[in-house]
């Protein structure tokens, strides 16, 4: 867990870069039985994209993630499937790092297809990249979370560990001289992350609507 109940972490570090992709590939269907010679399987080429994209090699200049999350394929139980779609993430420590698992993700996508006679297509269907926060707003979220009830605790420095939407529109704000910051609102919960108990302590958001209007309080006067 990042942070509990009544925590605050005003600076974390360590958000992932990545980008996300939708890739299909396309077949030729014919019957399994009288001619399965005719047809192109885009199940197979699906499958062995699978397994070369999770042995992509790991980066020793920093972390990097790869994970395929579903696939879906095939017509019918008699047809060599023509249609296969993988829905899958490539994360990276740094912009560079996920640039390189980006890259090979493309690589591998284009030699099955090659190998396996079928068509493909890749498309990017979401981002983010890593994030460091202004000093000048950290300085002003400690500040104001030493006056908000129910923080009990602020913290700095904590590794996020994972991806973050919000960076593209903190940095976008950076590039074009504005400030930015991204605090995380700790909370106790009883699972983890996209499994079937996660739960949050919905009491602490009480405490992030209070930072929240006072930040916008201050950086109004």
């Amino acid at each position: 867990m990042m942070a509990k109940s009544g925590e605050i972490i005003t600076s974390p570090v360590g958000f992932l870069c990545t980008t996300k992709y939708d890739i299909s590939f396309k077949g030729r269907p014919a019957h399994a039985g009288i001619e399965p010679n005719a047809g192109r399987n885009a199940l197979a080429a699906a499958c062995h994209c699978v397994t070369q994209l999770l042995g992509i090699p790991r980066h020793g200049a920093g972390m990097t993630r790869v994970n395929v999350g579903k696939i879906t394929a095939g017509e019918g139980r008699n047809v060599i499937p023509v249609n296969a779609k993988l829905v899958m993430e490539v994360r990276g420590e740094t912009g560079e790092i996920n640039q390189f698992m980006a890259s090979e993700t493309e690589n591998i996508v284009e030699g099955v297809a090659k190998s396996f006679s079928v068509q493909y297509h890749i498309e990017k269907m979401g981002e983010a990249v890593d994030l460091f926060n202004d000093k000048e707003l950290v300085d002003m979220l400690d500040d104001v979370c030493a006056h908000t009830e129910g923080v009990n605790k602020v913290l700095h420095e904590v590794n996020f560990g994972g991806s973050e939407d919000a960076t593209i529109l903190a940095r976008r704000v950076q590039a074009h001289g504005g400030k930015a910051a991204y605090f995380v609102l700790g909370s106790d919960r009883t699972g983890g992350h996209h499994t079937s108990d996660f739960d949050i302590d919905e009491n602490s958001l009480d405490i992030g609507v209070n930072i929240y209007s006072q930040m916008l309080t201050r950086l109004m006067k």
